[in-house]
């Protein structure tokens, strides 16, 4: 809204879709998976003497075996446990916060951080090598956008002279008008300073609907994996100044949860360990 584009042209939509469809899937295959496992040992482990070991309170387990601690293995396998849930379970959220915290500050200050402004004159030069060859390889390869749009003609680029329309619209058969312009705003710049407010905002929704594209076409059926591996490759190279996070952003939302995981521990252990085992 602050650029006068639409808040759609704005979002990655098939990455919108994977994200929602992961988080309508993934509960129903980790039910599944749990009640299958309950299954099994309702089955085949109901009948053992271990199955009741694992009910003694301190007390109990004193009065049987003499200390009150469980064996010492049991504790390895839940301290190991713990430890890979908390790494893989806070680097989920790690991620996401960063995300967030991106996506806040893109949307309420795109002036400094909707492109890299830290960005080297290097890494700019490997973004704009990048739409270059990426431009190279769809000229040599036109069948293969015409196999991801649907149509035979592709829209062309304006003629030199030409003047182009201000508003992009992003589609798989404007991609070679998008890597013309992204190549005419990066040209001679050595540095995002050099850009408009408007021109860097421009640029990321140009750069990320190439990026769509070439994703595209790296699922179609006639890509060789030498072909997938180099579009994936100057894919991350053309987004580079894009896709990033300023390491204080990182280190903030690290801290954030270090902290936070410190402090709040007790209460979700004590959650799951007596209120929820109490109702069950």
């Amino acid at each position: 809204m602050m650029t006068g584009t639409s808040v759609v042209d704005a979002l990655n939509i098939p990455k919108v879709i994977n994200i929602f469809g992961s988080l309508i899937i993934s509960p129903i295959v980790g039910l599944v998976f749990a009640g299958g496992l309950i299954f099994l040992l309702r089955r085949y482990w109901s009948g053992t003497k271990k199955r009741a070991r694992i009910h003694l309170t301190p007390a109990e387990r004193e009065k049987k075996d003499g200390k009150k601690k469980p064996p010492f293995w049991t504790r390895i396998a839940l301290i190991l446990s713990a430890i890979g849930v908390a790494f893989s379970h806070g680097a989920n959220d790690g991620q996401k916060g960063i995300g967030l915290v991106m996506l806040v500050l893109i949307g309420v200050a795109p002036a400094g951080f909707v492109v890299n402004m830290n960005a080297s004159s290097y890494e700019i030069t490997r973004t704009r090598d990048a739409i270059n060859n990426v431009e190279t390889y769809f000229e040599q390869r036109p069948d293969l956008l015409k196999a991801v749009t649907g149509v035979d003609q592709l829209i062309p680029s304006p003629e030199p002279g030409a003047t182009e329309p201000t508003e992009f619209h992003c589609h798989p058969a404007n991609t070679i008008n998008a890597l013309n312009r992204a190549k005419g705003m990066l040209a001679n710049v050595e540095s995002y300073d050099k850009l408009s407010v408007e021109q860097r905002s421009q640029l990321r929704r140009i750069m990320l609907c190439i990026s769509d594209t070439t994703d595209k076409v790296v699922k179609l059926p006639g890509v060789s994996s030498d072909d997938q591996r180099l579009l994936k490759k100057l894919k991350t190279d053309m987004l580079s100044t894009i896709e990033y996070a300023p390491v204080w952003i990182i280190m903030a939302v690290a801290l954030a949860l270090g902290i936070g995981t410190m402090i709040g521990w007790r209460r979700v252990a004590t959650t799951i360990g007596e209120k929820i085992g109490k109702k069950a």
